[in-house]
């Protein structure tokens, strides 16, 4: 082999070689961007705080607060009382753009599921 033809074949290896590398780094950037995304660290958090002692309290003590009713004005049973488990523990503000509100129980009240529901699938 040629010594032109034995760059050109070192090239190509060392092409193969950085390929695979940079396929390696853009699999461990998704799996780092995945492990540490705000937006999911948050969401695991407060259903972890959700479902402890101190979440579930906090729910019997918000539902006493709301007088067992939803807090949406747009409810379509507004005004009725329910069960505790009819409802679910909701962010007025969505987890989904303020993260740093997902542990802030200011930023909680109770929605029966249908509502919540609803108003999931507008954000």
């Amino acid at each position: 082999m040629s010594t032109l033809h034995q760059i050109i074949a070192d090239l190509l290896s060392a092409i193969k070689k950085t390929d695979a590398s940079l396929e390696a780094l853009k699999l461990d950037r998704i799996e780092i961007k995945d492990k540490y995304d705000p937006i999911k660290l948050a969401r695991a958090q407060f259903n972890s705080w959700r479902d402890s002692d101190d979440g579930k309290i906090f729910k019997k003590k918000l539902y006493k607060k709301q007088e067992k009713k939803c807090a949406s004005p747009t409810c379509k049973m507004l005004g009725h009382e329910f069960h505790i488990d009819y409802f679910e523990i909701d962010h007025k503000l969505p987890v989904s753009s303020y993260p740093h509100l997902a542990l802030d129980k200011s930023n909680m009240h109770l929605l029966c599921t249908p509502c919540n529901k609803r108003k999931s699938k507008k954000f």
